[in-house]
Formats: C-alpha cells, structure tokens, sequence
C-alpha cells in the first residue's frame, strides 16, 4: 500500500481502523521527546508491524508501515522537527538507515540505505538526522554521513544514497558499487552535474495552498517562511511581538529558494538559504530607515561539503566536516571578486582562514589568496576611493603591537586615511590570525590587551573618551567576540592594570582602589543576544557613570541578580537523565572560628559558587565556577587552607589534573592572586595543605612542594602563574 495513493483523511479513518479492530497487536513506545512518541504496532499473525507518531496534543500519524515488508525491527530512532532517522534491523542481523519526512500530505519515506557488514547486535547510534556513529573491529570510532547522493544513478536509482565513512565513500560490497570505486571529487562533480541537467526551467507547481513555517524567534519576534508552490509564492516575514509585520525578502516567484538556519541580533537577520541544486548561500539581511535590505551574501557549496550547520550569529556559523570536526565560519565584509560589480559576495573565513567552497571553480574569487594579503589589498584599495577625511591623515597602513609574549605578538593594523582597523594575531608558528575588524565601528581604538591560554581580552576607547571590556575566544582556529561591556569614561581612571583577562586593577583619580571583576552574568537578560556582560567593583555591580543602557542590571542588589541568574538558568536548562536532581546543594569545604567556605552547585544547570561565610556576616563571593574551563572539567575540592583574608585550595578536575590557587580578600573583594598546577600524577591519598603555600605528600620519602612567587612565565608583565618547588629543587608538573 503506498502512502501518497489514498487522501490524506480517508488515510486517517483507515489508520483508525486499524487501531480499533486489531486488538491482538502488541504496542510499544521505541522513542519519545517533549512533542509526542513513536510508537510499533506489531502482530505475528497476521502480520502487522505499524510505526506511528502520537504527538503530545492530536491524532496518531502513521510514519511508515513495514507490514508487507522484510525487516522492520526496531532499532535507534531520532527526530528533528518533521523528520525522523531511523535504524531498523533485518532477520539475518543487517542494519538500514531510513529517512521519513512529514509534509502537507503526511509522512513519506524518502531515503532507505543499507548498512552491509554490520551485526544488528553491535552498537550503531544515531548522533543526528544525517549522522551515525559506531566502532570499528579494531575499536577505532567509525563516523558515518548520509549524503543526497543517489547510490545507483540513473533509471534505476530507489531511495538509496552513497555513505560517506570517516569522510570518504564507504566500500558497501566486494568490488564496490556504482560509486564504491570513484573518489569522492568525482563522485561529487557528477552528481552537481546530474543536478544542473535534471533542473526544469520553472520549478514545478504543488497544490495552490499557502503555508506558513516559523524560521526563528526571540523576544522581540519572530520569523517566518511564508510561501505557495502552486502560485511561486515565496515570502520572508519578520513578525514582531508588537507592530506590523515586515517584509524582509520577497523571492518570488519561486527559483527554489528553501530556508535553512536564521539569526537575528539587532537590526541584522543572517542565514542560509539552498536552491533547486543542493547549493547552500549564505545571506545577510539589514534593517534600513526604508526597511529590510540583502546586503550580503556568500557561496557556500553544495553536497558533502558541510554539515550540521547552525547559526551561532548573524555572521558566524557552526558546521562540522564529513568527519565530524568541529568548524566555524565567519562572513566578513570583504568582496569575494573585489573587481567584480556584485560586491554583494563576501569572503568567508573558515577557522580564520579564507574558505573555498568544494566544487567550486577560482574564477577572480580570492579565496586561494594569503589572508595577509587579502587584508593588505582590501586596505589598499579603501584607500583609493576613500573620500579625503576632515583632518587629513596618511594614506599608509600602520602597524602597532600591542601585546606579546614567548608564543606570539598582537598587532594593530591602521590606515587613517582609509579608517581600517583590525587586530591580528602573529603566533610565531604558523600564519596569522583575524582576531577583529574594528573598521566599521568608528573610532574604536584598540588599547591594551591581555592573553590567557585561547582567550584575549582588552579594551578599546572611542572618540568621546567612553572606555569598552573586549572578550575573545579562539574556538576552532578562528577568534570570536563573546563579551563586550561598557565601563565609563577614561577620564575616570588614573591607572588600569590586568591581572587576568577577567580582572582589572584601577585607581581613580582620588587614588581609590577599584577591582574589577567581568562576569558571565548578562546586563540586559532581557535580550540574551547581547555580548554585555555584568562587570563587579570592589565586589558590587558597577553601573559606569553617565552610562544607560535600557533594561540594565547593574543597579539591582547583587543577592536578587544571582537568584535572578540562578533561577534562569534552572529553567533554561535541559533535562539530563544524568545530571542529578534539579536541586541546590551545599556543601561546607571548611570552617574555623572565623567562618565557613561554601560550595554551591546545581548539578543539574551548571550553576557553580564558592563562598565565604563570616561568623555573624554576609555571604561573600569568592570565585564564580559557573562557566568557563571549571564548569567543563570540574573541579571537585580535595583540601582547603585558610588564614585571615587568604584562601589556598587544592582541586582536582575531571582529567585527573591537581591545581592550587590561593584567593585574597583586599576592600571586602575576593580574587584570585596567584595559582600553579602540579599535573595529574600525585595520589591523593594522604595528600595535605599544611600552609598556605606548602602541600605534603608523607611516605618514604616525604614530598612536599612549596609555591614561590617566581613567575611562570617570566616575560608576561603580570602573570598569576607560579613555579613549584618539590623538595627544595624546580618542580615540573606533568
């Protein structure tokens, strides 16, 4: 019986039917999530064997039924929106991969793909709709895509399509098949080939029904998909909370542009659209005083190139490769054909470096080019076109460091003349990297910068003197702005000094001490897509004078502002069968006649702090482990030593990984002063604090290390980092 042959209501009352008269059927739950289950209906005799979705509100669907069919068994399930990926096992023990799909007339299978040489007993997991992962005889991880590449071209090409495993085309039988003994760049020119040939001049008319589809939302609004295949229908929409609807791109009539992923921050929405074709653009929206404009876009590929994309920004994206690596991309506002008239095209940056799309020809794209020089070039010719400025200044890029340490310098480039301004990082092997364009924001003047591990953090000033905190992470060799916090005016501070790329030591011009502490809090949790970031003075939350931002935090008690983000993220977070109870816990690490050092922590949301309780006194902050490196790796407290206004502990995280830290109170704030790390080789066993800097491990012999206020990295300006002592002579963790 084939789905598409019967109405989709005479579908449903047969559906019923079934339900109804077969009493002897076996039902089973085979997955469930938040919008419904998938549930088997099975029969030995006669045979039935019925997968059906029961969503949490409505009717039963029928997703496919393998009644008449071989196999059928069930296996892993996975589902993403309207469609499903299923595992479902044969008699002799083979797997096959199935795709269903829901549209307007219910649930169709549209990929069917056999997993030869693989036991339906050994352990195959769906990862995603697309992505499937299993081991190896050897016990290597074996990471298997599922292309839209038909396995058999041609007149007889079924619902089967090529895998790729660990990124090349799986070896499906002895010899190969139609594609097991082609590479994988032939394989993929001929199928864009195939494609180009089978494209109609006009795509072909559905049913004359408009739909509507919701492509993204926040708390401002929401956008949707909003189109008609019988009349080309094919429309954009922002929808805001309040207000009329906007109109963002009208593609009609329909070429074939489907959406894929949106993001909106600000008055730019960015995201990818595909064509007829299997080609992925992606494209950048901006609102104008006369409305919503396409004011960037950029190729990027098609078929097995890449995969799991997500928008993580207007400009930036998450993807993965055909072997399941992690990349990002980041679309600049540099030409891809600078000579070009469609300056539309921009060039992306694929971990920081220019990004050329597979199948894709050079044509006068400057993606094979050098980023050094791409930046060098792309100044150059601001600069020829740049109207003359007010006050004149040299048509030369300029070049200033302004950090450096053993592994590599950042530097400034400027060209006054034609404003561009951007950091870069010159590691001392290997080339160098964008770490941010700060040439369409006018007058940023990039200052001084701190390094920690894959983390910069700095400050610029603007025209009028306002001073803003800078966070960037290095996330899969590419560099990303993830905070940027508004701290007053320059004229405000006498000194300013890092102490680490959280921490900034000030003096006002009074002479009083200010210390700075940048949180993960956000300032406006009204609009979570916001990079600003709660900043702490001397403990409290700083509200930079004659700075207002609507919705702010910094003037509520800090007590209200930590419930208020606990409780967030409580209710954000999602529910882990392993995370615990969603509950609070406390636990007392150590206490004295002074007070008590408390650790509290949420298991189930992440939420991590470590506190100091006073006898007859109020809780005070000592070290945020919410987010970050302690929140991934731990840490779990093994010994605690206090005297006076000094903290020293000892942590142990989830690698096995020993690291001392001491904290100092200074003006009723908590900091961390100085830490060393003694690797991952020391038992615990009897291990023992029995100073502030002195750690004893007794036995034959005893060991004991002490930390110097020898800096780690000597030729840092300030570093936390000390050298260890075990014995008397220099410690080398390992």
């Amino acid at each position: 019986m084939k789905r598409a042959a019967l109405p989709a209501s005479l579908w449903a009352l047969l559906a019923g039917m079934l339900f109804s008269l077969n009493a002897r059927a076996e039902e089973h739950i085979r997955y469930q999530d938040e919008g419904g289950e998938l549930i088997q209906i099975y029969q030995k005799e006669p045979r039935q064997n019925l997968y059906v979705w029961q969503p949490k509100q409505g009717e039963r669907e029928i997703v496919h039924d393998f009644s008449q069919e071989y196999g059928g068994a069930p296996g892993e399930f996975y589902r993403e929106g309207d469609q499903f990926a299923a595992l479902t096992g044969d008699p002799p023990g083979g797997i096959t991969y199935h795709l269903f799909t829901r549209d307007a007339e219910g649930w169709k299978e549209v990929i069917r793909t056999y997993l030869p040489g693989f036991s339906y007993s050994r352990a195959v997991k769906i990862k995603a709709l697309r992505k499937l992962q299993t081991k190896g005889r050897d016990g290597q991880k074996q990471l298997f895509m599922v292309t839209d590449i038909p396995l058999n071209p041609g007149q007889f090409e079924g619902l089967s399509r090529l895998l790729l495993m660990n990124g090349q085309p799986y070896q499906w039988q002895v010899g190969g098949g139609p594609l097991g003994d082609q590479s994988l760049e032939k394989i993929l020119a001929d199928h864009e080939a195939r494609l180009k040939a089978a494209v109609p001049p006009k795509p072909p008319l559905g049913p004359n029904k408009q739909q509507d589809r919701l492509l993204y939302q926040n708390a401002d609004g929401e956008l949707h998909h909003q189109f008609n295949l019988g009349t080309g229908y094919n429309l954009y929409v922002w929808q805001p909370k309040q207000g009329k609807r906007e109109i963002v791109r009208d593609f009609s009539p329909d070429s074939g542009t489907a959406p894929g992923g949106f993001y909106r921050e600000g008055d730019e929405i960015g995201g990818w659209t595909g064509d007829a074709i299997g080609s992925i653009t992606y494209r950048l929206f901006t609102r104008t005083a006369t409305g919503w404009k396409e004011t960037a876009t950029s190729p990027l590929g098609g078929s097995g190139g890449l995969w799991d994309m997500k928008m993580t920004g207007t400009r930036t994206l998450a993807v993965e490769d055909s072997q399941g690596n992690p990349w990002e991309l980041v679309i600049t506002d540099l030409p891809l054909d600078p000579d070009s008239d469609h300056l539309l095209e921009k060039l992306a940056l694929l971990n920081g470096q220019p990004f050329k799309p597979k199948g894709l020809g050079n044509g006068r794209a400057i993606w094979d080019q050098p980023l050094e020089k791409i930046l060098a070039d792309h100044a150059a010719r601001k600069a020829a076109t740049a109207p003359p400025p007010r006050h004149p200044q040299p048509n030369k890029q300029e070049s200033r460091v302004i950090y450096q340490d053993d592994t590599g310098e950042l530097r400034t480039l400027y060209n006054g003349g034609t404003q561009f301004s951007a950091i870069v990082w010159y590691p001392k092997e290997g080339p160098s990297e964008l770490v941010h364009d700060f040439s369409a924001e006018l007058g940023a003047s990039p200052d001084a910068f701190y390094r920690q591990g894959d983390e910069f953090a700095g400050y610029t000033g603007s025209p009028e003197g306002s001073l803003t905190y800078h966070l960037f992470t290095r996330k899969n060799g590419h560099w990303e702005e993830v905070i940027r916090s508004p701290m007053g005016s320059i004229n405000a501070f006498k000194v300013l000094k890092w102490i680490s790329i959280r921490k900034i030591l000030a003096y006002d011009y009074p002479g009083k001490r200010l210390d700075f502490v940048v949180t993960d809090i956000p300032l406006t949790p009204l609009f979570p897509e916001s990079k600003a970031r709660l900043i702490l003075c001397n403990g409290q939350p700083y509200h930079p004078q004659g700075t207002e931002i609507g919705a702010a935090i910094w003037d509520e008690p800090l007590e209200k502002i930590l419930a208020d983000e606990h409780a967030r993220r409580a209710a954000a977070a999602p529910p882990k069968s392993s995370a615990g109870p969603n509950q609070q816990v406390q636990k007392v690490l150590y206490h004295d006649d002074d007070g008590e050092l408390h650790h509290l922590e949420n298991l189930h949301t992440g939420f991590s702090l470590l506190m100091w309780q006073p006898r007859g006194g109020k809780r005070e902050l000592v070290r945020d482990l919410s987010s970050g490196y302690e929140a991934l790796h731990g840490p779990a407290f093994h010994e605690v030593h206090e005297e006076g206004d000094r903290i020293a502990s000892l942590t142990q995280n989830l690698h096995g990984g020993l690291t001392y830290r001491l904290f100092t109170r200074d003006h009723g704030l908590w900091g961390e002063t100085l830490h060393a790390h003694l690797g991952s080789r020391i038992p615990l066993q009897g291990l023992q604090m029995t100073g502030l800097r002195k750690i004893l491990l007794p036995g034959e012999p005893a060991r004991e290390w002490v930390v110097t206020d020898e800096p780690l990295h000597p030729e840092a300006e300030i570093q936390t980092e000390k050298r260890l002592t075990l014995n008397g002579q220099p410690f080398q963790p390992h």
